[in-house]
């Protein structure tokens, strides 16, 4: 025998194994959803707005950047409920001075008045900012790091090493002798 808990060690390895696959597969799904999103976003305004009546918060895509937009209102005026909005780009939060800019994220402070009912509404908002492909780069990092680390393993395996620690099994070629794990199948390659 290898060791008393080698088995449970491989099982947790496995686990961990299968986490990343999932993590890695939705994180390559979110990324195309943002690429599609960045796409639309030249053309399109989206926005989901949560509103109360003396505050408002949305997330907002458009000109290539995702927003997150928060809104207080002095004197209410904001209907209650949940506002879906897909609209040719008419609002352009870019006009709008950048109170900071750091690495493409941008927060911007602004003043404004809505009249969404006879009395009219002033309002403050604060406006955080992500571009698209900074999101996309994010989100392909964890599926990358899958593909490397398949392609680095079949490679070894093709090599005739353990695929677990890299050991050269030539001359034991049924059993890793250093960490006791049996190697896959080899691939004609």
């Amino acid at each position: 025998m290898y060791g008393g808990d080698s088995n449970a060690q491989r099982g947790i390895i496995r686990q961990m194994r299968r986490l990343f696959a999932i993590l890695s597969a939705m994180s390559l799904v979110l990324c195309m959803t943002t690429s599609v999103m960045w796409m639309r976003s030249c053309f399109v305004f989206d926005s989901v707005c949560w509103m109360r009546p003396h505050r408002a918060s949305s997330i907002d895509s458009h000109h290539g950047r995702l927003w997150f937009v928060m809104m207080w209102s002095v004197n209410g005026g904001l209907p209650r409920g949940i506002q879906i909005i897909h609209e040719p780009p008419i609002f352009d939060y870019q006009n709008y001075p950048f109170t900071w800019e750091y690495a493409g994220i941008t927060m911007q402070r602004f003043r404004g008045m809505l009249a969404p009912s006879a009395t009219p509404s002033h309002f403050t908002s604060t406006a955080y900012s992500v571009p698209y492909w900074e999101v996309s780069l994010l989100l392909l990092i964890l599926p990358t790091t899958a593909a490397l680390r398949r392609m680095l393993r079949q490679r070894a395996v093709i090599a005739g090493q353990c695929a677990h620690c890299g050991y050269d099994l030539r001359a034991t070629p049924d059993r890793c002798p250093e960490c006791g794990t049996a190697p896959e199948a080899k691939v004609d390659g």
